[in-house]
C-alpha cells in the first residue's frame, strides 16, 4: 500500500482583488452619489414648493453649500453606504469583516501617537498655508458652519459619521483591496489619497494638496497598525479642530 499523500495546507482568504474592489468601490460611491441626490432633491422641493418663482440654479447652488443639508444627506448616506460595504465584505467568502477591515481595540500608545502626528500634520499644513497668505479655514467650511441651523447635526455628520464612513471606505475597503493586488503597499496607500482628494473639488487646490498629504497619513497610520479605528480616530480628530477653527470666527 501506498502512503497518503499529505494534504496542502488550505490557502489563506484574502480580500477580494484589485479590479473587484474597485468595481464594489465605484457601486459604494455611486450610493452615495444617489442617497446624497435624493436629500437634495428633497430640500429643492421643499423650497420651491415654498417659493414657486425662486430661480432653480441659484437654490440648487445654495444648497449645495447649505450647511444643514450636508449634515442630513451625510448622516443619512454614511450608515448606508458603511452597510454596504459590509454586504460586499461578506459576500467574500471565509473572511470576516473584522479582519477585513482591521477592527480590534487600538492600544492607548497607537492612539496618542498617531493623533500627536495628525496635529503635527496639521500645523505644518496651516503653516505653509499662513506663509502664502492662504485663509486656515476653508471658505467652504465657513459656509457650511454658518448655514448649519443646528449644529448638533453638524457635529454629528462632519465628526462622526464622515470619518467612519470614509475611513471604512478608503483605508479599509479600498485599503485591504488594493494592498493585496500587485500594486502593494504603497498603492494602497497612495490610490486612496488621490481618489479621497479629487473628491473634495469644493475645496481650493492647496487645500486639496493638504488632504491628499493627509490621506497618505491615513493610509500609513492603517498599515502600520492594522486598526481601522486608528485613521478613524484621526479623521475625527481632524474634523474637530476644523470645526473649532471655523467656530472660533462666528
Amino acid at each position: 500500500m501506498h502512503d497518503s499523500l499529505p494534504a496542502k495546507p488550505e490557502a489563506k482568504p484574502k480580500p477580494w482583488g484589485l479590479w473587484a474592489t474597485l468595481g464594489f468601490s465605484v457601486l459604494v460611491f455611486v450610493a452615495f452619489i444617489l442617497i446624497q441626490t435624493l436629500v437634495l432633491t428633497a430640500f429643492l422641493s421643499y423650497q420651491m414648493a415654498q417659493n414657486p418663482s425662486a430661480d432653480l440654479m441659484l437654490l440648487i447652488r445654495d444648497l449645495s453649500t447649505n450647511g444643514f443639508v450636508l449634515s442630513i444627506s451625510t448622516i443619512a448616506s454614511a450608515p448606508l453606504c458603511v452597510a454596504l460595504i459590509v454586504l460586499f465584505i461578506k459576500l467574500r467568502k471565509r473572511l470576516s469583516v473584522k479582519s477585513y477591515l482591521g477592527i480590534r481595540p487600538p492600544s492607548r500608545r497607537e492612539l496618542i501617537t498617531w493623533c500627536l502626528i495628525t496635529i503635527f500634520v496639521i500645523t505644518i499644513v496651516d503653516l505653509l498655508k499662513s506663509l502664502v497668505d492662504r485663509p486656515l479655514v476653508p471658505n467652504y467650511v465657513s459656509e457650511i458652519y454658518e448655514s448649519a441651523l443646528f449644529l448638533p447635526a453638524l457635529y454629528l455628520a462632519l465628526i462622526v459619521m464622515a470619518p467612519v464612513f470614509e475611513e471604512v471606505f478608503f483605508r479599509g475597503f479600498m485599503f485591504q483591496g488594493i494592498k493585496h493586488s500587485a500594486l502593494g503597499n504603497l498603492g494602497a496607500i497612495g490610490l486612496p489619497a488621490i481618489v479621497w482628494a479629487i473628491i473634495h473639488l469644493q475645496y481650493a487646490w492647496y487645500d486639496i494638496a493638504g488632504i491628499f498629504v493627509f490621506g497618505v497619513v491615513l493610509g500609513y497610520a492603517q498599515l502600520k497598525t492594522k486598526c481601522i479605528y486608528v485613521p478613524i480616530a484621526m479623521h475625527a480628530l481632524n474634523n474637530l479642530l476644523a470645526v473649532l477653527q471655523v467656530s472660533l470666527k462666528f
